[in-house]
């Protein structure tokens, strides 16, 4: 027998899976820009070159960050996009120790941003899924 959700249940449940998919992946491949926010609002476009690439483990994740080096030898860390190589030259617009990437890169992906984005893929498919094989009805209310 299939279980019943009221159809304004159903439209609040739909409101929020739509919230949460515009969010969780704006909040993941946004991130730098929040963290770099001086940067973004007052900063000024260098050019800079990679110097070295590596992995930062935090309690449970790790994160995967370059080192651009500007022409008078300030070292600034930023998220590793899949486009980033020893000696690659671009442009970072850079506040103090601050930068961010001029034109976005997506970032490579890390466990932590490998899952939310797997469990909202998830969540979607098993609402489809529920919803095509009659798990549930939607009940008009009168």
């Amino acid at each position: 027998m299939a279980g019943g959700i009221k159809y304004t249940d159903y439209r609040k449940l739909i409101i929020l899976l739509v919230l949460m998919t515009v969010i969780v992946p704006a909040f993941i491949f946004g991130n730098t820009y929040l963290r770099n926010l001086p940067a973004v609002t007052a900063g000024e476009p260098i050019e800079c070159t990679v110097v070295r690439m590596h992995t930062e483990y935090e309690t449970r994740n790790s994160r995967y960050i370059t080192t651009f080096m500007t022409d008078d030898g300030t070292e600034l860390d930023i998220d590793t996009t899949y486009k980033d190589h020893i000696g690659r030259k671009t442009v970072l617009i850079v506040h103090g120790k601050n930068g961010v990437r001029e034109h976005y890169e997506i970032p490579k992906l890390t466990a932590g941003r490998i899952i939310c984005l797997g469990l909202l893929i998830l969540m979607w498919a098993t609402m489809i899924y529920c919803r095509a094989a009659g798990k549930f009805t939607i009940i008009k209310e009168e």
